[in-house]
């Protein structure tokens, strides 16, 4: 009986890798080519850059991109991404990194 119960949890385990493995195709912020630069194949970064840098400039004005999600997903990851990109770097003049744990919400 053990090895039939044991049997059956590995085989849902690969199961769920499976589903997780595919999901992961469909949004892989971490793609970069040779010289550093954002791949075209990753479009939620590139997208997050282009608000970014087409947002209104005026004076006053600060931009400010949201991303949420459930834990795990790779929201820290892809504001890292984003933050440390080199147009980015470029464009303004004051940046600044904020993170907030769960404690503080």
């Amino acid at each position: 009986m053990y090895h039939f119960k044991m049997a059956r949890g590995v085989k849902a385990n690969l199961e769920k890798l499976d589903v997780m493995s595919k999901e992961k195709e469909t949004f892989n912020p971490g793609l970069r080519t040779e010289n550093g630069a954002l791949a075209d194949s990753c479009p939620t970064p590139c997208n997050i850059i282009r608000l970014l840098l087409n947002s209104n400039s005026e004076a006053n004005n600060i931009s400010v991109v949201p991303i949420v999600g459930m834990g795990g997903l790779g929201k820290t990851t892809l504001a890292l991404l984003v933050f440390h990109d080199d147009q980015v770097r470029a464009h303004f003049n004051i940046k600044a990194w904020v993170y907030v744990s769960q404690m503080y919400i």
